[in-house]
């Protein structure tokens, strides 16, 4: 008995097929799995990318927090209003 090589669309109510041939349906098969695995890759690469974004992210922000509060000490900062206050009274 030979084997029949069909393509259906993949709705469930759906009923039309499309006869092929085993080399046609070795073809798409592959065709398939390639595109799955472009598929999976696309997926990896994205996620990697926005990894990256969140740590450059992350590495700006922490650079700001250090450029704008770099040597600053709030006991520091307020002593002279304490200063002030000690010699107005």
């Amino acid at each position: 008995m030979a084997a029949h090589y069909v393509l259906c669309r993949a709705a469930p109510d759906s009923t039309s097929q499309l006869a092929v041939t085993e080399e046609q349906y070795r073809l798409l098969r592959t065709g398939v799995y390639v595109l799955m695995h472009v598929c999976e890759v696309e997926e990896k690469y994205a996620a990697v990318i926005e990894n990256y974004f969140e740590f450059e992210l992350a590495l700006l922000q922490e650079a700001l927090r250090a450029m704008v509060f770099a040597g600053s000490n709030d006991v520091e900062a307020q002593a002279p209003k304490f200063l002030a206050r000690a010699f107005s009274t």
